[in-house]
C-alpha cells in the first residue's frame, strides 16, 4: 500500500487508475525534462495545488539510492541510472491509497472517489474463457493500437544520450507499454557500435537477469490490465493467463480464434491474413550488433511467429521443470544474475538454471517459452509487441504468486544491496513513473487488487479441507532446508576458526 512517508531513505510513489497510462513521463510534464530543478507535479483536476495538496499529495525532491560502484564509468552516462533523475527531479508523494503522477488515481486494489474501496478481481486460465470473453479481449487489444496514451516515449535515435535535449513522441497505448520492455533492457547507447558491443562494459537489464525479474514483469501485467480496464471502462476487467504447461510442441493461443495462426505459406512466419493481429506493426527491432536505438515511428515489420520450428526449442516447458522450480526455498542467490545457482526460484523460473544446472542454452521455463515462439517474441527487444507475451506473463505472475504462498515469502528475501542497479529491495522499477519500488511487488496479489482462479500451494487434506504439502515438494523442501543448514554450519565453522564467533558478545570465543 502506498504510504505518506519514506521507507528506508526512498521516495514510494505508486500509480494507476481507469486513465490509459503507465510509465515513462506523461504528456503533461515533458516539456520540464531535462530543465534545472525539472519537475513533475501537476495539479490534479478539480483541486487547486499540485499533487492535490494537504490529504492527497505533495511534490518533494527524488531520491534514488542504487549502488552504483561496480558500474563501468562509461556506462554512467545511460539515463536510466538513478531513475529518472536524469529527467525530473520532483515529483508528487502520494497520501494513503493515492497514487499516480499527481495523485489522482489508486493504488492497486482500491477504487472510489477516495480511493478507500477494496475490490479484487480473478485471473482465470485462457481456455475457460467464454466466446463472447474472448472476443471482448482480442478486441481490446485491438483498440490499445488505436487509442492514445496520455504518456509520451523517447526517440533514443536522436542522441547519444537520451537525456540531452530529448525528444518524445505521442504513441498509442499498444505501442507504449511494448515500448517500455524495449527501454528497460536495452544496451547502454555510446554512440558508437564497437564500444555497444565492447564486453568489458555493462549491458544494463534492469528487468531481467536479477531479482527484480518477476517484480518488473508483474507491475508491467498491471499496467497493461489497467490500461484495458480503462478502454473497456469496466473496473473488473482481468487478464486471462495461458498455462502452458506439458503442451509440447503445440501453441494453443496460436490460433486466428486468439493471437494467430502461423500463415504456413509463409517462409518468414507471418501470421495467418485471417488472424486480427496480422496488421500489427513493431518497432525496436534490434540491430546484428552495435548500439541498439530506436525511433518509435520506424516500422519494423509484422509480427513473426514459428512456434516449435527451431529445433534447439521444439516443446514448452514440462511439469517436471515447473515443479523443480517451486519446490526451491531460497528465492535468490549470490551474484544474484543469471549465473545464480539452480537452488535460486528467480534464476530457475527465469530459465537461466534447471533442475542439472545452469541452462547452457538459457532456456528452461520462462525463457523456453520465449524461444519456442521462434520470432518476435524470442528478442528481448520486441518481446512485447506480441500479444502473447501478456498472457504468458500472468501465467509467470501466476507460479511467482504460488511460490510467494508456500513460503510467506515478505520482501525481505530481496537483497538490500549486491545485485545489478534496478534489482534491489528498495530499487525503482525502471521507467515507470510515477516511482515504484521492488519490495512493493514482492506480497501477495492479492494485496495488490487480484488473485487466481486456483493457486496449487499443496493438496487438500480430506478430513480438515485446509491444504497440505504434497510428498514430493515436501521432499524437495526437506533437501533445501538440509543444505541451507549445511551452509550454515560452514560459515560458523570457518567464523570459529578464524576468531569472528563470539559466543557472549563481548569478544570471548
Amino acid at each position: 500500500m502506498a504510504t505518506d512517508t519514506f521507507l528506508i531513505g526512498i521516495l514510494c510513489i505508486a500509480g494507476i487508475s481507469l486513465t490509459p497510462v503507465s510509465a515513462q513521463f506523461p504528456a503533461l510534464c515533458v516539456q520540464n525534462a531535462t530543465l534545472p530543478n525539472a519537475t513533475c507535479c501537476p495539479t490534479p483536476p478539480g483541486f487547486t495545488e499540485p499533487c492535490g495538496g494537504p490529504g492527497r499529495g505533495r511534490c518533494i525532491p527524488l531520491q534514488n539510492t542504487d549502488d552504483l560502484r561496480n558500474v563501468p564509468e562509461a556506462n554512467l552516462l545511460d539515463d536510466r541510472f538513478d531513475w529518472p533523475t536524469s529527467f525530473f527531479q520532483y515529483a508528487c508523494n502520494c497520501v494513503g491509497n493515492f497514487s499516480g503522477y499527481m495523485c489522482h488515481e489508486c493504488w492497486y486494489g482500491n477504487t472510489g472517489p477516495e480511493c478507500n474501496q477494496p475490490i479484487r478481481t480473478v485471473r482465470r486460465e485462457i481456455g475457460s474463457l467464454s466466446t463472447e470473453e474472448r472476443q471482448r479481449f482480442v478486441s481490446l487489444l485491438q483498440q490499445s493500437m488505436e487509442v492514445p496514451s496520455d504518456y509520451m516515449v523517447l526517440n533514443t535515435s536522436q542522441s547519444m544520450d537520451p537525456a540531452v535535449d530529448p525528444q518524445f513522441l505521442n504513441v498509442s497505448v499498444f505501442q507504449y507499454l511494448s515500448y517500455l520492455h524495449y527501454y528497460v533492457s536495452r544496451k547502454t547507447n555510446f554512440g558508437n557500435d564497437s564500444l555497444c558491443d565492447d564486453p568489458t562494459l555493462m549491458w544494463p537489464d534492469f528487468a531481467h537477469g536479477g531479482p527484480a525479474f518477476p517484480l518488473w514483469h508483474r507491475l508491467f501485467s498491471l499496467k497493461w490490465e489497467r490500461a484495458l480496464r480503462a478502454i473497456a471502462g469496466d473496473e473488473t476487467f482481468s487478464l486471462p493467463y495461458w498455462d502452458w504447461i506439458d503442451d509440447g510442441g503445440r501453441c494453443d493461443v496460436c490460433t486466428n480464434d486468439w493471437f494467430g495462426a502461423t500463415d504456413l505459406t509463409d517462409p518468414l512466419g507471418r501470421l495467418s491474413p485471417e488472424s486480427p493481429f496480422s496488421s500489427w506493426r513493431i518497432m525496436c527491432n534490434p540491430p546484428a550488433n552495435g548500439c541498439h536505438i530506436c525511433d518509435p515511428y520506424v516500422d519494423n515489420g509484422p509480427i513473426i511467429r514459428q512456434p516449435g520450428a527451431n529445433p534447439l526449442y521444439r516443446n514448452l516447458p514440462t511439469r517436471e521443470a515447473v515443479d523443480y522450480t517451486l519446490s526451491l526455498i531460497f528465492y535468490d542467490l549470490d551474484p544474484y544474475s543469471v549465473r545464480s545457482p539452480n537452488t535460486a526460484f528467480r534464476n530457475v523460473l527465469e530459465g537461466f538454471a534447471n533442475q542439472d544446472g545452469p541452462s547452457i542454452i538459457n532456456s528452461s521455463v520462462h525463457n523456453l517459452v520465449h524461444s519456442f515462439m521462434n520470432g518476435t517474441m524470442s528478442e528481448l527487444a520486441t518481446a512485447a509487441m506480441d500479444p502473447v507475451f501478456l498472457v504468458h506473463h500472468t501465467f509467470v505472475d501466476k507460479l511467482f504468486e504460488t511460490w510467494l504462498r508456500r513460503n510467506q515469502a515478505t520482501a525481505r528475501r530481496l537483497p538490500l544491496v549486491g545485485a545489478q542497479p534496478g534489482h534491489n529491495r528498495n530499487s525503482f522499477l525502471v521507467p515507470f513513473f510515477p516511482l515504484e519500488s521492488a519490495f512493493e511487488f514482492f506480497q501477495s496479489c492479492v494485496n495488490l487488487g487480484y488473485d487466481y482462479d486456483d493457486i496449487r500451494t499443496g493438496e487438500a487434506d480430506d478430513n480438515t479441507g485446509k491444504l497440505t504439502e504434497d510428498a514430493d515438494w515436501r521432499s524437495r523442501r526437506q533437501h533445501c532446508l538440509t543444505v541451507k543448514r549445511q551452509r550454515k554450519a560452514e560459515m560458523d565453522n570457518r567464523r570459529h576458526i578464524l576468531g569472528l564467533l563470539h559466543f557472549d558478545g563481548k569478544g570471548s570465543p
